[in-house]
């Protein structure tokens, strides 16, 4: 049986590449914005289809190759145009950071293990992360590609969409700073719309969460500077 499903998977993925190749002919020396994006939609539902199948085992990717994968996907992204719902949703495949607070800060202050050059974000961009109790404790940190993102609670847990879909941490795939406006249109919009999860939408609907400003906590303010200070000296 599972070789049978194997020779469905390989089959499929042949003839979306012969479609890829013929699309990427037709444009050939074109700047037809409409037929990148028609090319680009192609292999995304591609590459989308092998991470499904498990052709493309993303927990068995070295950093590297994890980074890289996530950059493709990113730009394909950004060249379709705004997600659609599985496109938006699909970016918790790329959601790998160290499992707790401590190991976080033990990367980054090695630094030639920090791959990924994870970094503390100022206390300011962190409020789409702080909803409900505790969330003020919350802290968010950021790759230096923009790409990447990994939030830990009060306890020092890394939140997914398992633990905690409103507070965790999400995958963009455009650089809020370097390019806000696309940023805006791929990430920002469609959180709005859908949040980080169908489950989060769900609740955010049904329990009305507030997120809690960690300015209005002076504990967690501590805490943050505490951490800010130590990750500054390494």
């Amino acid at each position: 049986m599972a070789f049978i499903k194997m020779k469905y998977v390989v089959i499929f993925s042949i003839i979306m590449l012969f479609v890829i190749v013929g699309v990427i002919v037709s444009c050939a020396g074109s700047k037809n914005k409409a037929s990148n994006k028609i090319a680009a939609r192609v292999e995304l539902d591609l590459l989308m289809f092998h991470i499904e199948k498990n052709v493309i085992n993303v927990d068995a990717l070295t950093d590297q190759e994890y980074i890289d994968l996530g950059h493709k996907f990113a730009a394909l992204i950004t060249t379709r145009g705004a997600p659609s719902l599985r496109e938006h949703y699909f970016r918790i495949n790329f959601s790998r950071a160290p499992k707790t607070l401590d190991e976080m800060v033990r990367i980054i202050m090695d630094k030639e293990s920090n791959i990924f050059e994870w970094e503390l974000l100022p206390w300011q961009n962190m409020a789409f992360h702080m909803y409900g109790k505790d969330g003020e404790y919350n802290l968010k940190f950021i790759s230096a590609d923009g790409h990447f993102e990994a939030v830990y609670n009060k306890e020092g847990i890394l939140l997914t969409q398992d633990t905690d879909p409103l507070n965790m941490g999400t995958f963009n795939y455009a650089h809020q700073l370097a390019d806000q406006m696309t940023h805006y249109n791929v990430d920002v919009w469609p959180y709005f719309m859908w949040n980080n999860t169908a489950e989060a939408m769900q609740i955010n609907k049904t329990e009305k969460v507030e997120p809690v400003p960690i300015d209005k906590n002076e504990d967690a303010m501590e805490r943050y500077t505490k951490y800010k200070e130590l990750l500054n000296r390494g």
